[in-house]
Parts: C-alpha cells; structure tokens; sequence
C-alpha cells in the first residue's frame, strides 16, 4: 500500500479506508445506532440535457429541486447527526438546483466534505471555488 493512498481518507482506492472508520464497526457489533459516514444528496430531478444513454431518465420524469430551506436544513441536520460527507448527484443536474452554492457554501462551513457528480456545462467560478 503506498503513502499516497492515505493523503486523503475518501479517496475510493485506499485499500485500508474500512479502518479509518473502527468505532462506526466497533458501534455496529455493540448495537448503536451511528449515522452514515456519507450520504448522498439529490437536490435536482431536472437535466439541462437529454442524452439518450442516461440511466437517470426514469427520475427525471418528475421535474423539481429541492427547495433552498430544504437544501440548507439537510446541511445542518449532517452537522448535528455526524455525517462526514456527501455526494451531490441526483436523477438530474444538480447544478440546476439554484440553491446550489448556498447549499456547498453551508456544507463547507459545517466542515462537511462534499463531491459533486455533474455534466459541468452550468459550473461557473463561484461554484468551482466552492467544491
């Protein structure tokens, strides 16, 4: 196992990522209820395209966000529950959500990790700064 594997403890290749995470099993063998290390977090069922490989086209078939209260409460109920990260993706775009930078802004000062899963065309430099 090299070094580089353990600059950064979400990286998907760290062979030895489980061990990180000792007291969340330890909690799992001892009954406690621990909240998710990450969770996903789909602010958009809308797409800005409509590409025809897409295997989110059956969400998108309801149109709608997240509203911006329901956006910035999520961040704040991972802060109090204890979840570490979160990945913003979605049957959709989530860049199409406009709450979007409000969103990354409130996870960023909760010191919530987040990672994004976009098709890129709607980023513009406030958000890349904020991801």
């Amino acid at each position: 196992m090299s070094n580089k594997e353990w600059t950064n403890q979400w990286n998907p290749f760290n062979s030895a990522k489980a061990l990180i995470w000792r007291e969340n099993f330890e909690g799992i063998i001892n009954g406690k209820f621990l909240p998710p290390i990450s969770v996903d977090t789909d602010p958009s069922s809308l797409c800005n395209y409509d590409c025809i490989w897409c295997n989110a086209t059956l969400c998108r078939s309801k149109k709608d966000v997240l509203s911006k209260k329901h956006l910035l409460r999520l961040a704040d109920f991972y802060l109090e529950w204890g979840v570490r990260s979160t990945c913003i993706a979605g049957g959709g775009e989530p860049l199409t959500n406009p709450a979007i930078d409000e969103f990354l802004n409130r996870l960023y000062l909760n010191n919530i990790q987040s990672s994004m899963i976009t098709n890129g065309y709607l980023l513009s430099d406030r958000t890349i700064n904020l991801i």
